[in-house]
């Protein structure tokens, strides 16, 4: 009786190694062009090198945990833009990143609204997008393992990067942040 359960046991770990490794390599690749060429889209079928999205906040709102959305050269225009997951994992992070080569620019609708936030989430990276014209510029709250890398913060009308409520393992590296304060204190 001993021989049949490790054997089930073998398979039992087998199929768990099996459906780990699965779930890892679901990750999806999505991409943002708003420049024309190729055209883009909001549609659930969009989402391709070929047939990118049209904004940030669409791509955003089509991944998945682990997911990475690549954003192309361009200018987005956006006023309250905020994200509340999807989160990823430790291992799986959720990536929104400039494509390699490409410097994205979130643009606010004024120095006296809006910002770029995340609020309530986990393992998340945000890599090389810029953010101007916006009353704050990256906002984070009530969030865990996120980073900020590589990005640009500039004309906002108050902070920078603001990180507050109950946010930790926050990580702010090789960002640059001038000009803030161009609407009201806090700068």
């Amino acid at each position: 009786m001993g021989e049949p359960r490790r054997k089930m046991g073998m398979l039992t770990s087998l199929l768990l190694l099996y459906l780990g490794l699965a779930s890892q390599a679901a990750a999806a690749t999505m991409y943002v062009d708003n420049s024309g060429s190729p055209a883009c889209h909001a549609a659930l079928t969009s989402g391709s090198e070929s047939d990118p999205f049209c904004t940030i906040t669409y791509g955003i709102s089509r991944l998945s945990g682990g997911d990475t959305l690549y954003v192309k050269n361009g200018t987005y225009n956006g006023d309250d833009n905020t994200f509340t997951g999807p989160s990823g994992t430790a291992g799986q992070p959720t990536v929104i990143s400039a494509y390699p080569g490409a410097s994205p620019v979130i643009r606010g609708s004024g120095v006296n609204s809006g910002r770029v936030k995340f609020s309530g989430v986990s393992y998340l990276t945000l890599n090389g997008i810029a953010v101007t014209n916006a009353n704050q510029g990256i906002f984070v709250e009530s969030s865990d393992h996120v980073n900020l890398t590589n990005c640009a913060v500039y004309a906002v009308g108050q902070e920078g990067i603001h990180i507050r409520y109950n946010s930790s393992y926050v990580t702010v590296d090789n960002c640059t942040v001038h000009d803030p304060g161009t609407w009201a204190y806090d700068g």
